[in-house]
């Protein structure tokens, strides 16, 4: 009989038995795979079985389920020796009669002692890379021989077009997968006080509000990988901070004083240009060079339409499922207009243009005619990018009366984002 190991959290060493049916993941006692952990969700996620195989599903988590160190989207197929990780709980799927691990010294030693076969790491790129295009192939080969460094990476690339994915994807190929999390931060959604707070930890009092200890990011990722988005929309005094942690290799917890050091990994992203802003004297033009030890540039996916319909293919596999659509596949015609389209929002509005067409999908096949696309038609001229993005943007704005939130969703970016693009263009 199946069964998860917990080799990290709470109730580290336990092995909880799966059922041939449904297994509901945890905080709540009554569940089938129930897991104390402050970390994790009343209900997280879900193992069942769908014929021979089983799958994992994600419940709306608060901090979301990860499987071999990547977030999940949807469901995916579990293999013997895959690692889920909900909270601060990693288990470890095991199919087989095999001894489960011993936790000797409060050290879990895991069974395995041979690396995972082949089709592990063959099978890694789809899952965060996926693609034909000979922009793609590249970035999977630059990914995969920056995997295994400590080296700093700077993932730049427009809104959208999936640079989250790829600092997972460095850090699931890494040796880091196995010695610490993969935790994510931000920098745009946080004022400057809670961004500090996220990112270093504080300390009780340091400010109102500050009841307990808390500990950050950074001390969260401790062995694994951090990762800071939007890090071009850092203020300058956590700037300073930041380079201080890859100079030195330390930090302090806000209103503290004691110095803590850190093994974490640090990839930040971007979609802006750090020397502009460091012209503007809005970025420090030492920590722009700290971050660009190495950088890893995701072309936007009108430079790559070849993508296109294995990224549709993908995304209705991956949703048709979850909204319970009919809908199996796409027409020829509707996958030539989506290849023609210039998708600003990248990546993301692709997906969300594939579930919007599956939710409102009449039959088994999608067709051109009923392709919901949120920005000019094809037949337009196209001046400038600049230009399309315009018109995307206030013709989506126009759809939804202004609501911005709604525009956000529609688009696929964040509403940070929609605000900064709707002052560029003056809208």
């Amino acid at each position: 009989m199946p069964k998860l190991v917990v080799l990290e959290g709470p109730n580290r060493g336990a092995v909880l038995r799966v059922l041939p049916d449904r297994n509901r993941i945890g905080r709540d006692a009554d569940l089938e795979l129930s897991v104390p952990d402050e970390g994790v969700s009343r209900l997280h996620a879900e193992v069942s079985l769908d014929g021979a195989s089983y799958r994992l599903r994600d419940h709306g988590s608060k901090n979301g389920t990860y499987l071999n160190g990547i977030r999940l989207q949807g469901t995916a197929e579990l293999s013997h020796q895959d690692e889920l990780r909900v909270g601060g709980t990693v288990l470890l799927f095991l199919t087989d009669d095999e001894e489960p691990p011993s936790v000797r010294g409060g050290e879990t030693r895991l069974i395995a002692e041979e690396p995972r076969p082949a089709r592990r790491r063959e099978t890694a790129r789809p899952r965060y890379l996926l693609g034909e295009s000979e922009a793609t192939k590249r970035l999977s080969a630059i990914v995969e021989r920056c995997a295994p460094l400590d080296s700093t990476v700077l993932v730049t690339g427009e809104s959208g077009t999936g640079k989250e994915l790829v600092a997972e994807g460095l850090h699931r190929l890494s040796p880091r997968r196995k010695a610490g999390p993969f935790v994510a931060l931000n920098a745009a959604t946080l004022e400057p006080r809670l961004l500090e707070s996220e990112l270093f930890g504080h300390e009780r009092g340091a400010f109102t509000g500050a009841v307990a200890r808390k500990l950050g990011k950074l001390e969260l990722a401790k062995g694994g990988t951090i990762f800071l988005d939007e890090v071009g929309e850092m203020p300058l005094e956590a700037q300073a901070k930041l380079l201080r942690v890859l100079e030195k290799r330390e930090f302090q917890r806000v209103g503290g004083n004691e110095t803590l050091a850190t093994d974490a990994r640090v990839v930040a992203a971007t979609n802006r240009d750090l020397a502009a802003l460091a012209k503007e004297g809005r970025f420090r033009d030492d920590l722009r060079f700290r971050l660009e030890v190495v950088e890893i540039r995701i072309a936007p996916l009108r430079e790559r339409k070849e993508d296109v319909r294995p990224l549709v293919e993908h995304f209705t596999s991956e949703l048709r499922e979850k909204i319970g659509s009919r809908a199996r596949r796409f027409s020829e015609a509707a996958l030539a207009r989506l290849e023609k389209h210039p998708f600003p929002g990248n990546v993301r509005e692709l997906r969300n243009t594939v579930e919007r067409c599956l939710i409102f999908a009449e039959g088994e096949e999608i067709q051109e005619s009923e392709l919901r696309l949120a920005a000019a038609a094809p037949g337009d001229e196209i001046v400038t990018l600049e230009e399309v993005e315009k018109r995307h943007i206030a013709r989506a704005l126009a759809a939804f009366g202004g609501n911005k939130t709604k525009v956000a969703e529609l688009l696929g970016i964040d509403r940070t984002t929609l605000y900064a693009k709707i002052k560029r263009h003056g809208l």
